[in-house]
């Protein structure tokens, strides 16, 4: 199963380039540093929130770069990084349940548990699906798997070197 990890989502890239950007300005401006430079404080995007402005931008590069239409991308990609959101909240709720999460090469999505999925999965999946997927023309949906051999922290205590 090829999987998108999620740890690489727009949002991540974004805060490389902001990074690296600042860096560059810093150093072309003698010795001021990104921490002096006088930036707006700007609240970071929410699960539900549309694409911010900076998302916008990168989404109409992939359009054009893919050929298709600002709305074609936007149902595309303008959900993953609510959709990352969304995982981090689960799997910070379900600690002893959550069992990975993946964006598929096709978009379909899904969203794995050690045991049972927790009721109120289905109501956040309901809920994402709705609010974003919905509103962005996309055809994704959140697939909710069950019954999985273990949960995310078993298996990043499986790979720890035994002392």
């Amino acid at each position: 199963m090829r999987a998108t990890i999620l740890a690489g989502t727009v949002v991540g890239l974004i805060g490389v380039f902001v990074a690296v950007g600042l860096g560059f300005l810093a150093a072309g401006r003698g010795r001021e540093t990104a921490a002096q430079l006088d930036l707006p404080d700007v609240a970071p995007p929410e699960m539900f929130d549309p694409p911010t402005p900076a998302e916008m931008r990168d989404l109409e590069t992939v359009a054009q770069q893919e050929g298709i239409s600002l709305e074609d991308a936007v149902a595309s990609y303008g959900w993953r990084r609510g959709f990352s959101q969304l995982v981090g909240k689960i799997s910070r709720q379900h600690p002893d349940s959550f069992a990975g999460a993946a964006i598929e090469q096709d978009s379909s999505t899904w969203i794995a548990f050690k045991r049972a999925i927790p009721p109120n999965v289905h109501a956040l999946g309901t809920e994402f699906e709705r609010e974003v997927l919905k509103p962005r023309a996309s055809a994704a949906r959140i697939d909710l798997v069950p019954d999985r051999d273990s949960s995310e922290h078993e298996l990043i205590d499986q790979r720890r070197p035994q002392n």
